[in-house]
């Protein structure tokens, strides 16, 4: 049995779903429906707590019907727009706001954000400065390229310069590299 932490709201579901029938329509959706036949895409709820499995079987089903497949680079840009719907939910965007506009404050921040949006992961850094910055990702049950784009896309959306590369030290563990 999956502790609460371990499983995520709902919302994230709906939401990749939703992103499903904007990219690919009606069609896209019964493509998911076909790949997720013990998930009822209909009764989902944004408020209730699912598996973590299912969540990121989902977001495979979504690579595939969205992308085309579930390779790294599919899931490099799930954390991408995964990051987006997280910047763009009203609690991201009032935690956003109080942490600037800076890649610095938000890695500071970055356990904080995690515990809202997905407590099972640990997230810590060493090494910040303004150029650069090792961060490690710990208990991450997503390919390291997820995290990878959703790292890109806080770079992106605070125009910090430079690389992000990424090392898998185990299963579920990565170490991402910023350099400015």
């Amino acid at each position: 049995m999956e502790s609460e932490k371990e499983k995520v709201p709902g919302f994230f579901l709906i939401e990749d779903a939703n992103f499903v029938k904007k990219m690919k329509g009606p069609r896209g959706i019964e493509k998911l429906k076909k790949l997720l036949p013990s998930l009822n895409l209909d009764k989902l709820s944004p408020v209730r707590k699912y598996p973590l499995t299912q969540e990121i079987e989902m977001l495979r089903a979504t690579a595939k019907v969205v992308y085309g497949d579930d390779s790294p680079a599919s899931w490099e840009k799930l954390g991408h727009h995964d990051f987006e719907t997280v910047r763009d939910s009203s609690l991201g965007k009032i935690l956003l706001s109080l942490w600037g506009n800076s890649f610095v404050n938000l890695v500071k921040n970055g356990s904080r954000l995690f515990f809202f949006f997905a407590p099972f992961v640990k997230f810590t850094y060493e090494n910040l400065t303004e150029q650069g910055a090792i961060f490690t990702v710990e208990n991450n049950p997503y390919p390291k390229e997820y995290y990878l784009g959703l790292f890109k896309s806080i770079q992106n959306m605070v125009k910090a310069g430079g690389e992000i590369t990424v090392t898998k030290v185990n299963p579920k563990k990565h170490v991402y590299r910023l350099k400015y």
